[in-house]
């Protein structure tokens, strides 16, 4: 480290080697002027700190003024730049008094910023936090409790934005040759008599809450420091003909795709208050929305949300959200659909639809041969010479995917009514079920197909019965299906352009994979067509060039894609994406 006492050096402040990445056990020179040309107020420690953070791998801290107050450099949307625009940071532009923390941005990206604040990570939903001022004193805030910092990642592409609160102003003296008298976020204290700011001029920042990201080379509108290191850039707030660096109560921030809110709600000299909104893209989780099979009459009501839960990433327990739509009627056996819907904070909406299907159960009731003891069924006072039980039987219904489950209610009092319950279809075994106190379910495959099956139900009894077999009917209809589909960009060069369209097939409620051909149609006609086995959950396909005619440009090409169907799944389209042809 050298801190020479040199006068007339063409040097203007200082240097400080740095390494591509920051930390704190990077190595390096430090040179920082005592004095020289520019004058005695390079007197400041804050000279060799800022020479010093560059050791440790620190960019300078920006000043990017944008008109929308992004603080992006971007398609030329009237933004400026300072290199050493930050008044609230060491690494920008403090030169008087005591030096100033570094922005909690800069901390972070020396991997200390948990262990000198505390701070909190927002990925979703809304949120208030209470901030507490980030003081002069680098050490002021250090193991306090208070939350000082708020790190909120950006849904579209990863990007941390930082939070912090400043609540109190911070001093700079400028050469009066400079160029800074009317930069945004300043205010000159003291002109002579022609109106010129007076040497040394002491200008002051306004404290407030900032904002703050680490730069891109395109938002530090391709300056580049040396070695190609980022700094930090405070983002501005323009009302009007005031910019500034801080944001006031009242103030609201806004990242251009809209995904990012940030509004300050009160401020005194201690904390602030901000509301953090983040709209991701994730919408909530159910929980316990399952098909149900029910036996008829079982209990006196169905409570569509006993045992639902809805759990979003960014908001937490949306439980209280769900909405409903659907009833189910205990009373009356049948199937019956219910729709559920839960709203994050973010407007990501997810639906789940639900079966619950009432079924009438097969009675079995067994008579005793000798004509004694009967049961309490129907067959109880018309025995069976055989001694074989009398069995009411119903036909069931079902679609492809979805397990059948079948209560089976045997009459009668045990033992008569205990034994076990043989399942077969044509030739096949479908293992046993045990019936006790008279109660059974028997649940088919999902994997029965389409059509309609002829179930023997065979019971032997633990009491002195004969087996009794009875045969019930189950109905499989298609499966209902669902064409997902996504493109790779929403604009294409005619006759150029490649469009990767990325083909999904869903069954919803169906636990077996679908499968089959999709055609894709662009424009109405069909350019490509796609077979997704059962062990694919997705297929992309990479369209010519010509599909995009040059009849198309300047219009928007309907793209869609449509599922053939099998035997067991039905057809279906999915919906339609726009691509604009050029």
């Amino acid at each position: 480290m050298i801190w020479p006492a040199v006068s007339g050096t063409s040097c203007t402040f200082g240097l400080g080697t740095a390494p591509q990445t920051g930390s704190l056990n990077h190595g390096g020179k430090v040179f920082a002027l005592f004095d020289g040309n520019g004058g005695p107020h390079y007197l400041s420690h804050n000279g060799f700190v800022h020479e010093l953070g560059h050791n440790f791998g620190l960019g300078h801290s920006h000043g990017v003024y944008c008109p929308d107050g992004n603080g992006e450099f971007e398609n030329g949307q009237g933004c400026t730049h300072d290199e050493y625009g930050d008044f609230f940071d060491t690494m920008g532009r403090v030169d008087d008094g005591n030096t100033p923390q570094i922005s909690t941005a800069a901390k972070d990206k020396l991997g200390v910023l948990d262990r000198t604040v505390t701070t909190q990570t927002v990925t979703g939903g809304s949120h208030t936090f209470t901030i507490e001022g980030l003081r002069l004193d680098p050490a002021a805030n250090a193991g306090d409790g208070g939350l000082e910092s708020v790190k909120v990642i950006d849904p579209d592409n990863g990007r941390p934005y930082y939070i912090e609160y400043r609540s109190q102003s911070t001093d700079w003296r400028a050469n009066v040759t400079g160029g800074w008298t009317n930069f945004p976020n300043t205010h000159v204290m003291a002109r002579d008599n022609q109106g010129n700011a007076l040497w040394p001029r002491p200008q002051t920042s306004d404290y407030g809450v900032r904002i703050i990201r680490i730069g891109t080379h395109q938002s530090q509108g391709g300056h580049q420091l040396a070695g190609g290191r980022l700094g930090m850039n405070p983002i501005s707030n323009i009302t009007n003909s005031l910019t500034r660096q801080s944001w006031k109560p009242g103030d609201v921030f806004e990242t251009r795709t809209g995904k990012i809110r940030i509004e300050v709600l009160s401020a005194n000299e201690a904390s602030a208050q901000v509301r953090v909104l983040v709209r991701d893209s994730v919408g909530p989780v159910f929980s316990g929305v399952a098909d149900r099979t029910v036996e008829a009459k079982s209990v006196e009501s169905f409570d569509p949300l006993a045992g639902v839960t809805a759990h979003d990433a960014g908001d937490g327990d949306v439980t209280e959200s769900i909405q409903v739509s659907g009833q189910v009627n205990m009373g009356q056996p049948g199937t019956y659909v219910l729709d559920y819907s839960v709203t994050d904070s973010s407007g990501n909406t997810t639906t789940k639809q639900r079966t619950i299907r009432v079924l009438a159960p097969v009675v079995i009731d067994p008579v005793d041969p000798d004509g004694g003891n009967p049961g309490d069924g129907d067959g109880a006072n018309d025995p069976d010479p055989s001694g074989a039980p009398q069995i009411a039987a119903t036909d069931y219904i079902s679609s492809y995917g979805r397990a059948l489950t079948i209560p089976i209610r045997v009459a009668g009092t045990p033992p008569s009514n205990n034994g076990q319950i043989a399942v077969s279809i044509g030739q096949k075994n479908y293992g046993t079920v045990v019936a006790r106190q008279g109660r059974a379910s028997v649940t088919l495959p999902a994997t029965l197909k389409k059509g309609k099956h002829r179930v023997v139900l065979t019971f032997t009894s633990e009491g002195p019965y004969a087996p009794t077999t009875q045969a019930i009917t189950v109905r499989i209809t298609k499966a209902r299906t669902k064409a997902v589909i996504k493109v790779n960009r929403k604009k294409i060069k005619a006759g150029k352009g490649r469009l990767k369209v990325t083909v999904r097939l869903k069954a919803p409620g169906s636990s077996v994979k679908t499968r089959g051909k999709v055609r894709v149609l662009v424009a109405g006609k069909r350019v490509a067509t796609v077979k997704i086995p059962a062990s694919a959950k997705k297929r992309t396909v990479k369209l010519k060039a010509n599909v995009f005619r040059r009849d198309l440009v300047g219009k928007k090409a309907k793209v869609r894609i449509k599922y053939l169907g099998t035997k067991n799944f039905k057809k279906s389209r999915s919906k339609t994406v726009r691509v604009l042809v050029r």
